[in-house]
């Protein structure tokens, strides 16, 4: 008999990988049971641009401290299907489309959970799981 994943599906939204990265010590123990794989923890490619646009990131030492991050998880690429659900969400819910796309893969790859600290960019998002870890 095969075994089901017990573990929950989660996309990190952008704000807790900068919380992390500052040195936010409230998100240390998220980012801890992440590295133990207690979550199945997904980021857009959406995220890795938006990191990879700070000003800090003209520092190679940076780049690799994100790089590092990244690493812990596996990444969404945007489709056409994924293209597609966040122009409707943009279209319906008038959100960026950062966060639309952001959306977009949380609700196509298995109907992950997006985990973010920025509630108010995706509440109004009809069957989009919301968790804020601290």
């Amino acid at each position: 008999m095969e075994k089901k994943s017990l573990k929950k599906f989660i996309l990190v939204d952008t704000d807790l990988i900068i919380d992390l990265l500052r040195g936010y010590n409230k998100s240390k123990p998220f980012f801890k049971d992440i590295e133990e794989s207690k979550y199945d923890a997904y980021v857009s490619v959406i995220t890795i641009m938006e990191l990879m646009s700070g000003k800090s990131t003209t520092s190679t030492e940076e780049q690799i401290k994100i790089q590092n991050v990244i690493d812990l998880f596996k990444i969404i690429n945007i489709d056409s299907d994924i293209a597609k659900n966040a122009g409707f969400i943009n279209r319906d819910y008038d959100i960026s489309f950062p966060d639309a796309l952001i959306a977009s893969c949380a609700k196509t790859i298995n109907n992950c959970s997006i985990v973010t600290r920025n509630k108010k960019h995706y509440e109004k998002i009809k069957g989009l799981k919301i968790f804020v870890p601290y």
